[in-house]
């Protein structure tokens, strides 16, 4: 998998464009999970997982 950061998605006809960046579409997208591949949302979860037992940790001493 090729990690490249999209910034903007334009869809161009004839007579006019659309700027997804321009729409703000693209923030919406990136603020969303329903678009992100599994393997990275796991990732995101376990180290989450593990921020959460060191704090646990930290609190129980």
């Amino acid at each position: 998998m090729i990690d490249i950061r999209v910034e903007d998605h334009i869809i161009i006809n004839t007579k006019s464009y659309i700027s997804f960046k321009n729409l703000r579409l693209i923030y919406e997208l990136k603020k969303s999970i329903k678009y992100v591949a599994a393997y990275q949302l796991i990732e995101k979860v376990s180290k989450e997982e593990q921020k959460i037992r060191i704090a646990v940790e930290l609190c129980s001493k």
